[in-house]
């Protein structure tokens, strides 16, 4: 049985990344230290750690922040008389929320539901939906009404833990650093200042500069991501569906 696959796959263009040694050497540099002909390598203490400070900071990025170079878009075609349990793909992290539909419908998967609805549905007598509800359990996604009876499509988007691309790939395949020529996929300013932070920080050296300068990195590259404007007007490219509008927007604020 398989479960949701990447769709929309491309091969990814990123001139503007750097690798490793890049981030390392310019961390370091601001941090006060000497340079390295290749940190990931070294036996160093000060680049072996700087090696693990990078590594925490990445997984920390993709587990924080909804950043847009993170997110992937999957699709899982069911057939019949699957159990209902789906694999996730191998880089998932979280789903992204009111991302989920089933295709050619105009219904959005219902979900995640909480363990006392999954367990009112598994018991209830019937079991007949006009959509598919779901829940992430046990590194698989549930879909009710299960067993499957019909065949149907389910899209979504979701974070990815890959933030590294090994050289030679076309697109991110791991979520650790594993050489010197790694490319990595956040924005080097992020990566550099964050890196700096940690370094000074774990070492127990002033580090709210540094913080500042992270902060500040990080805030630069949230709002130069575009962010789609909900009109709350009849003019939009969608202006026959209801996104947010007097329809539904309860009255607050007056009366009783």
């Amino acid at each position: 049985m398989s479960g949701f696959t990447l769709t929309d796959a491309i091969t990814w263009s990123v001139p503007w990344a750097l690798t490793p040694v890049d981030i390392i050497n310019a961390a370091a540099v601001e941090c006060g230290l000497s340079t390295w002909t290749d940190p990931v390598a070294s036996t160093d203490v000060n680049a072996v750690k700087l090696e693990t400070l990078l590594n925490s900071l990445g997984r920390e990025l993709y587990t924080r922040y909804d950043l847009a170079v993170m997110r992937r878009r999957a699709t899982l075609t069911t057939a019949i008389s699957d159990t209902g349990d789906y694999p996730l793909p191998t880089d998932w992290y979280c789903m992204i929320d009111q991302t989920g539909w089933k295709r050619n419908t105009i219904f959005p998967m219902d979900g995640p539901i909480s363990s006392q609805t999954w367990e009112y549905l598994l018991n209830r007598v019937g079991s007949a939906t006009v959509t598919a509800m779901f829940r992430e359990n046990q590194g698989v996604v549930q879909i009710f009404p299960r067993p499957v009876t019909s065949v149907y499509t389910l899209t979504l988007q979701y974070r990815s833990r890959y933030w590294v691309m090994s050289s030679g790939q076309t697109a991110p395949d791991k979520a650790l650093i594993s050489a010197g020529t790694d490319q990595l996929l956040f924005e080097p300013a992020l990566l550099v200042k964050g890196l700096k932070f940690s370094f000074l920080n774990a070492n127990g050296l002033d580090a709210a500069q540094a913080y500042r300068e992270f902060q500040e990195a990080l805030d630069a590259t949230r709002s130069a991501e575009a962010a789609a404007k909900i009109r709350m007007d009849s003019q939009g490219i969608f202006a026959t569906n209801r996104f947010l509008d007097w329809a539904n927007v309860p009255n607050t604020g007056f009366g009783p």
